[in-house]
């Protein structure tokens, strides 16, 4: 469905403890091999082990990792060395009440081997991910004035009207991640992906 729609990217979870849409190896190995025209499949996880991440990637023929966790910009590194030439590693940086909680580590960050930053509100260890809050628009474009537009990725809170909202303001970020936008109770709806694609498309023309 999601290829069919236009995606470029869909994550599939694993190692994220307590995570609700954390999978098994087998499972996560049979989703990331579906055949599929141009959407790309993404690990998103927590996992610390760079050898651990790196056997998921191998075993299901990834096209990029998402580390979701407080991995250090060392390790950051180390995971990239991993990884054959092609495949791109995405970092989380969390945002608590406005302020990034890795801010004072941005400027190692910036030059650790990540392609793109995914900004995205940060709750407690037991809620990684999907909050569904948006943001400060202020903390948006401090964090981009270090890392640059064409690197970040915008989640929390996300859907078919934040993004038109975010684009006539930054034109130019690389994307958005999106969970919370795309579902009706809890299930993945193809009409508000759909108009997720639509208005993004709409805004880069």
């Amino acid at each position: 469905m999601l290829d069919r729609a236009g995606i470029d990217y869909a994550g599939l979870w694993f190692h994220v403890p307590l995570g609700r849409y954390s999978l098994d190896k087998r499972r996560f190995v049979d989703l990331a091999r579906t055949p599929l025209r141009r959407l790309r499949c993404v690990g998103v996880t927590t996992e610390n082990d760079p050898d651990v991440i790196a056997e998921f990637v191998r075993e299901s023929r990834l096209s990029g990792i998402q580390l979701h966790g407080f991995q250090l910009p060392k390790v950051v590194q180390s995971i990239k060395r991993r990884l054959d030439d092609g495949l791109e590693l995405f970092k989380v940086l969390h945002v608590q009440r406005g302020k990034c909680l890795e801010n004072p580590l941005l400027q190692e960050y910036a030059v650790c081997g990540a392609d793109a930053f995914i900004l995205d509100n940060f709750v407690s260890r037991q809620r990684p991910g999907s909050t569904g809050e948006r943001i400060p628009s202020a903390t948006v474009a401090e964090l981009i004035n270090i890392l640059g537009t064409e690197r970040v990725f915008l989640a929390g809170g996300m859907d078919e009207a934040g993004i038109r909202t975010l684009r006539s303001s930054v034109p130019l970020l690389r994307g958005v991640d999106i969970d919370t936008g795309a579902r009706v109770a809890s299930k993945i709806d193809m009409q508000r992906v759909l108009a997720i694609v639509m208005a993004a498309r709409e805004s880069d023309g």
